[in-house]
């Protein structure tokens, strides 16, 4: 098995005090996190994904300006 190469590993955290870990993974292709978690099923995972902050302003201001222009 070959880890996807479209997962960038950022960092590999350790949970201070009890068991337990996370890791920052940025990829384009969601699939390969599937792939990824399926072929260590045995772990426990949750994943959390998120967006840089100007990417997200960009995405709600977008939505928002839709959402007042449909206002009655």
């Amino acid at each position: 098995w070959q880890m996807p190469s479209s997962l960038n590993f950022h960092q590999f955290l350790v949970r201070i005090g009890k068991f337990g870990s996370s890791a920052v993974i940025e990829t384009d292709k969601p699939s390969d996190v599937h792939k990824l978690t399926t072929a260590f099923a045995v772990f426990n995972y949750r994943l959390e994904p998120v967006l840089d902050v100007a990417d997200a302003v960009a995405a709600e201001s977008e939505a928002i300006a839709w959402r007042d222009s449909t206002a009655a």
